[in-house]
């Protein structure tokens, strides 16, 4: 159960951002109100609190304040108090000074016995308990006056001298169309002291009718509420005035005035208890402790199990629907991939066929030319003729042999970068054509994986042998640009352009070397795309995602 103070704590913390220390004190004033007890209590804060300097004072009881009105200056000379839970009828009896202020409270208990009758319309008889202390006295004074507007309408029995057993007793036996009203009891017709939430457990555990009460708290331990004190609405309150004083201001500047701290509120465990219709509560009601049924506890849960069956029914069912697609795409996909092996075939071939043709007859020559100069020992004009033969061979086979090696992965990229790379195998074509070649490369070194700078290079190395082969353009261009997080790749011609039955068929690019640069794009997880017009050029458009495998 959180407390008042714990209440005032949280309420002064959120309003300001200075560091606060609290220090509390329990007089227990309600319990020993002689003069003797408060001079002892006054001379014990006098040694305790000597020299300590307070920037505010709380007061939480009549008691206390009153107290407080009497001692304060000498105990604590100039410093303000604040005071919270007095009601309004308690304020006459004590005399304040300039430096104390606070918030005042109205107990209008007859609004709890109006809702108990009107909650229990059959109710012919109500058991007003409280006790023999001064204070039990005031609050049943409260109680007397409240209740005389309800005389006739039902038959009032004040319990207020009895020991705790005996009226424990007589609770237990009380008749049907009975209710409790609890008012306070701080002591019993015994002289033994209670604080109040023990004496209103006993009461309520005890009795067999239902116990309204006009204190929030009470709610805990049994009482079914009413017209309650919300201890936390008044904390509130007061931590409202008491910032302004710590702000600054004169508590004689700050009107005393009744704050709004009294609501309707009730033990939903006792409605259910005394099988009270919560339909005939008073509108706007705060009900506590109540147990969420299993739609309010598990609804979220439930609602998420049945969204998840539910997406799972309609992915079998888009399933089942788009099963033949699937299927087709899987052909699709299969069909790309033999014809990447197809292509991995060819180029296997290719390399075969050039050791064979290129490099395997060099090195005949070489060993054919070698066995003659050996045979012509004595004749040195021809067998050097033979070794240059031989040097010569050499020099071409070594040069078949980079270009070979040069296909297969361009040495310049490991030597200088994709970009130089790219811009000297540019430079190296443009020399054996009349086709004006240009091109707009971005530095981009870094951000693409090693597999991946390869195939880049031979997407744009296939694009320009397509420009050279087939375009019969007059001029052509090469970009690479970084556009936010994709790598734009176009090579462009002002040429013949491209047959449409060229450019696509029903499974992707084909001719012109399209199937090549289309598998490479499909492997980096790019998109491809040609605008190809006839007599107006082509341009072929790649565009590389840098997080989908692209990047290092």
């Amino acid at each position: 159960m959180i407390t008042y103070r714990e209440f005032l704590q949280s309420a002064l913390k959120a309003g300001t951002s200075d560091q606060l220390t609290f220090y509390e004190e329990y007089m227990d004033l309600s319990q020993y109100p002689g003069d003797d007890y408060v001079l002892l209590i006054r001379n014990f804060y006098r040694q305790k609190y000597q020299g300590q300097r307070f920037d505010l004072i709380f007061s939480q009881a009549p008691s206390v304040l009153n107290f407080l009105s009497k001692y304060g200056e000498e105990l604590f000379p100039g410093t303000p108090t604040v005071f919270g839970t007095l009601d309004q009828s308690r304020l006459k009896e004590i005399k304040l000074g300039p430096n104390i202020t606070g918030v005042l409270t109205r107990n209008e208990m007859g609004k709890t016995l109006d809702a108990a009758l009107r909650m229990q319309p059959d109710v012919r008889h109500v058991i007003v308990v409280s006790g023999t202390s001064p204070i039990d006295a005031k609050y049943l004074a409260i109680a007397r006056s409240e209740f005389q507007s309800f005389e006739g309408r039902v038959q009032f029995t004040y319990l207020n001298d009895l020991p705790i057993q005996a009226l424990e007793k007589r609770l237990s036996e009380l008749p049907e169309h009975t209710i409790i009203f609890y008012v306070t009891l701080f002591r019993d017709g015994a002289g033994q002291s209670f604080s109040l939430i023990e004496s209103v457990a006993r009461v309520a555990k005890a009795a067999s009718v239902p116990t309204y009460s006009f204190v929030d708290r009470f709610l805990a331990v049994g009482s079914i509420g009413g017209f309650v004190f919300d201890n936390e609405g008044d904390a509130k309150e007061v931590a409202k005035v008491a910032l302004r004083v710590l702000a600054g201001e004169k508590p004689a500047d700050i009107p005393i005035y009744v704050g709004n701290t009294y609501r309707y509120m009730f033990n939903w465990r006792e409605l259910e208890r005394w099988r009270i219709d919560q339909q005939r509560l008073p509108p706007n009601s705060v009900i506590l402790f109540r147990v969420p049924t299993f739609w309010e506890a598990y609804k979220w849960r439930i609602v998420a199990v049945t969204m998840v069956f539910l997406l799972l029914a309609l992915l079998i069912i888009w399933l089942l629907i788009n099963r033949k697609r699937i299927q087709r795409s899987q052909q699709a996909v299969q069909h790309l991939s033999g014809r990447l092996l197809m292509l991995q075939d060819e180029e296997r071939k290719r390399v075969a066929a050039e050791l064979h043709d290129g490099l395997g007859q060099s090195l005949a020559i070489i060993k054919n030319r070698a066995i003659l100069g050996l045979r012509d020992r004595t004749d040195n004009q021809r067998a050097r003729d033979q070794l240059e033969e031989i040097a010569a061979t050499a020099t071409a086979s070594i040069a078949e042999v980079h270009e070979i090696a040069h296909n297969l992965r361009p040495y310049e990229l490991d030597r200088l970068g994709l970009v130089a790379a790219i811009e000297t195998m540019i430079q190296r074509v443009s020399a054996s054509t009349t086709i004006k070649l240009s091109t707009d490369l971005e530095k981009i070194e870094g951000l693409l994986s090693r597999e991946a700078e390869t195939s880049v290079y031979r997407i744009v190395q296939e694009g320009l042998n397509n420009v050279i082969k087939h375009s019969k353009a007059s001029a052509a261009g090469i970009e690479i640009k970084k556009i936010g997080g994709q790598l734009a790749i176009r090579v462009h011609d002002n040429g013949a352009g491209i047959p449409v039955v060229a450019v696509r068929d029903g499974n992707g690019y084909q001719g012109f070397g399209l199937v090549g640069i289309a598998e490479r794009v499909r492997v980096l997880g790019g998109s491809l795309a040609v605008d190809s017009q006839p007599s107006r050029g082509t341009a072929i458009n790649i565009s590389l995602e840098l997080a989908n495998g692209v990047a290092k």
